[in-house]
């Protein structure tokens, strides 16, 4: 009895299932590593997605810090500039007494305060004079500004010029109380006595008046040396001369008769 056509079908039947396990297998590792890859592109584009709203954030975060500390530059740049000299005051090799100039710059307005206190004796009798003055600019040109002066705490003489309308009203009580109050007919004034402490008055032609703010008139001004200028007083020809260092007064004299008044800058 021939047995090999009994035994020789089983043998291609398991040939037959081990192909399509094989096949199932294949397929389950080919969509195993399609997920995977899948999977992959996901966690790739998400680490992307991931960096580029890092860099986003930290761009924002830089903004948001800019935005933050920029007011506070632009604030701590437009606070007041401020600068202030001191003088002692002196006759006849004495000192007299102390004289304060301050300028303060606040936007586009400048403001000049000056005080001064001096003690002399006459005789028998002691005196105390103090001097205020107070003035603002717009820019380059005189707003306002008002003087006042005190013999032993009584007001002496003060004078107010207010700029309207395109000119100078001024209000001045002298000593012996005569008020005059008038027009000045001039279109702007650029330099005041106070404001001549920390402009020194290179240009011959802008600078040819000083406006002496307690008298409310314009005095000759000129230059009489190296960094040194004359102010020629209007009603008594007498000089005031101011001398400079890095555009800012060190000293200045007045004439008088009878002796030669003068500041230091301390």
């Amino acid at each position: 009895m021939d047995t090999s056509a009994k035994f020789s079908s089983p043998p291609q039947e398991a040939t037959s299932t081990e192909s399509r396990v094989a096949k199932r297998k294949n397929f389950r590792l080919r969509n195993t590593v399609s997920k995977m890859l899948f999977k992959s592109k996901v966690i790739l584009s998400w680490s992307a997605s991931c960096k580029q709203k890092s860099v986003y954030f930290d761009i924002m975060k830089k903004s948001q810090i800019f935005s933050i500390v920029l007011p506070l530059i632009v604030g701590f740049s437009s606070h007041a500039q401020t600068a202030t000299l001191d003088f002692t005051i002196g006759a006849a090799f004495f000192d007299i007494g102390t004289y304060t100039v301050s300028k303060k710059i606040e936007g586009d307005s400048t403001f000049y305060d000056a005080i001064s206190d001096v003690s002399v004796s006459y005789l028998f009798s002691k005196y105390q004079v103090q001097f205020t003055s107070k003035s603002k600019f717009y820019k380059d040109t005189l707003m306002t500004c008002h003087v006042d002066v005190f013999v032993n705490d009584e007001l002496r003489e003060s004078n107010h010029t207010q700029y309207i309308n395109s000119n100078y009203q001024i209000h001045r009580i002298d000593e012996e109380k005569n008020v005059r109050d008038e027009l000045l007919n001039t279109p702007a004034i650029f330099i005041t006595s106070s404001m001549l402490f920390f402009i020194e008055p290179e240009d011959p032609i802008r600078y040819s008046q000083n406006y002496a703010e307690l008298y409310g008139f314009f005095n000759k001004m000129e230059k009489s040396g190296n960094n040194q200028y004359d102010i020629i007083d209007k009603t008594t020809g007498r000089k005031t001369t101011y001398n400079y260092k890095k555009g800012l007064v060190v000293s200045s004299k007045v004439d008088y008769p009878i002796m030669t008044f003068g500041l230091k800058r301390n």
